[in-house]
């Protein structure tokens, strides 16, 4: 959202507002229309584009913003501008989700009508002594009060009509229509030319009759011509994408694959699929009880098509340990690690990006020498990390089931322990997955080591650690499980704990609190295991 030229005014739901600098405009145009008329139709002009103008647009805007959280995406803002409002809105759930976002907006028009409409009632009455009511505006020097609310009315089915019904982008009609030409199985850059093609037509058709009204009725349409040049100019934009061949970059056509990095909250990814009719009828990761789904489901996306869509990020969290996430956010949204050990870099976890700029990057910082990982969400896209470092992933052979994409790069192996390096172990503990593992690094800086975890014991915000079979369902692992986690690691030295995603850590005592987390869990799921723990 545009904060350098605007200004906050608060915010609705959680949701900020700002307002344009150049937001006086439009009541400087629509107040010059009025300017040599009456007092009456200057007031009503003030009212009409001021409050109840800037409240509508709000509220329409507030539709699509709340529509977007629905169904698991997000709302940044809005910013209200003299050509209406602009909703800061992101989602990776289809075009399904984002039809529903696009009608939102636009379908909050009919309640705002139906208060206005019922107020109408006592107001013709009160002007005129009949219940036989019209929406024509009356001259506001007669009555001032009727034109306010039949104007509110007009203004309502207007906006209505006028973003369900002209099908040119960025109007919510134009996003409708590519929305329903890709649920229809159109083609991104088929329907990117049909939205261009009636785009450009109707934006040229909105700017003529923006003049011609300029000419004959009343200056204030000259907000009718910069309507329509908005239109053009977007549209201009659209037309570069689709001759560059980057259509699946623009923002109203993003939404043709979802980020569930190929199918799955953690990214699970399969053999390509992209030149196949359509992609597998199943991921089975994606379907156990532990996978977590969001409430507008999983959908697929090819590699290619998340590459173009988000980039990694990398960032120092301690001496040794970088973070490496993605952006916009993928799946769950966790982190990877990468530990600068003296023996080589090692990449703990995976996600299901790997862009060419974050390969660089590593590879400024020392390239990656290993990958090894918690459990099965998160294997992503292990094998094109490994291809681009040239180097090994590293599985528990019990979680080999899960595998979803074999490749020569992943080497399994069994045990309880695998020492990596100096001072860099990879522990298997199960738990969470049979395979499930954590990994020690007792070498980290002040000698007090760092142990990363994955899901197999997540930090909480308590400063303890949870242990569960599954997370969406809330179940914890058995009593057994927990106390026998707990033995593997006594005597660890580790002062710090990450989990997969930047809150999830402990900063110091971390030893301390897996133990005394270890005891309310037995002593809360059985006593006997309790005693026998303790």
């Amino acid at each position: 959202m545009d904060t350098k030229n605007s200004l906050p005014a608060g915010s609705l739901f959680g949701i900020p507002i700002r307002l344009s600098y150049t937001l006086p405009l439009l009541f400087v145009v629509a107040l010059l229309a009025e300017a040599f008329t009456s007092w009456a139709a200057f007031g009503w002009a003030a009212l009409m584009y001021g409050p109840i103008l800037l409240g509508t647009v709000l509220i329409h805007e507030l539709g699509h913003a709340l529509a977007a959280r629905r169904v698991g995406g997000h709302a940044d803002g809005i910013l209200l501008w003299p050509l209406g409002g602009l909703a800061y809105v992101g989602h990776d759930c289809g075009p399904k989700a984002d039809l529903w976002i696009a009608l939102a907006g636009p379908l909050t028009h009919i309640p705002q009508f139906l208060v206005w409409f019922a107020i109408l009632f006592p107001v013709y009455h009160a002007a005129y002594g009949s219940w036989d009511i019209s929406l024509a505006i009356p001259y506001p020097d007669a009555h001032f009060g009727l034109a306010v609310v039949a104007g509110a009315c007009q203004l309502n089915i207007g906006l209505v009509l006028f973003n369900l019904f002209l099908p040119a982008f960025p109007l919510d009609g134009g996003r409708i229509l590519a929305d329903l030409l890709l649920l229809r199985g159109v083609s991104p850059e088929t329907a990117a030319k049909i939205t261009a093609s009636l785009a450009t037509v109707l934006g040229a058709g909105v700017v003529a009759i923006g003049i011609w009204r300029t000419l004959v009725a009343s200056v204030a349409s000259v907000l009718t011509i910069a309507v329509g040049v908005w239109m053009l100019y977007v549209t201009v934009q659209l037309w570069e994408c689709i001759r560059a061949g980057t259509v699946r970059q623009h923002p109203l056509f993003r939404v043709a694959a979802s980020d569930a990095g190929s199918g799955g909250a953690g990214g699970a990814q399969l053999p390509a699929f992209a030149e196949a009719a359509a992609p597998p009828a199943a991921c089975p990761i994606c379907n156990d009880d532990r996978q977590y789904v969001a409430p507008s489901g999983q959908t697929w996306a090819t590699k290619d098509e998340l590459q173009e869509r988000h980039r990694n990020t990398l960032s120092e969290i301690e001496h040794g340990v970088l973070a490496i996430g993605v952006e916009p956010k993928l799946a769950i949204g966790q982190q990877a690690y990468l530990i600068q050990a003296p023996g080589g870099n090692v990449l703990w976890d995976c996600l299901g990006v790997c862009h060419p700029d974050i390969v660089a990057e590593v590879q400024a910082a020392g390239g990656i020498s290993a990958i090894v990982i918690s459990h099965p969400h998160f294997y992503c896209a292990c094998a094109d990390w490994a291809e681009a470092f040239d180097c090994k992933v590293y599985l528990h052979a019990a979680d080999r089931q899960w595998v979803t994409r074999p490749s020569p790069r992943l080497e399994f192996w069994d045990g309880d322990e695998r020492q990596l390096g100096p001072g860099l172990r990879l522990m298997h503990l199960g738990g969470h997955f049979p395979g499930s593992c954590v990994l020690l690094w007792e070498a980290a800086r002040d000698g007090k080591g760092v142990m990363f975890t994955g899901d197999t014991l997540l930090p909480v915000p308590s400063g303890g650690v949870t242990l569960m079979y599954s997370f969406p369902n809330m179940l914890p692992l058995p009593a057994e499980q927990v106390a026998r986690i707990g033995r593997r690691l006594e005597g660890c030295i580790f002062d710090r704990m990450y989990g997969p995603f930047a809150h999830t850590l402990i900063k110091a005592g971390a030893a301390q609190q897996v133990q005394q987390s270890v005891r309310q869990y037995c002593g809360l799921l059985d006593t006997s295991v309790q005693r026998a723990y303790i």
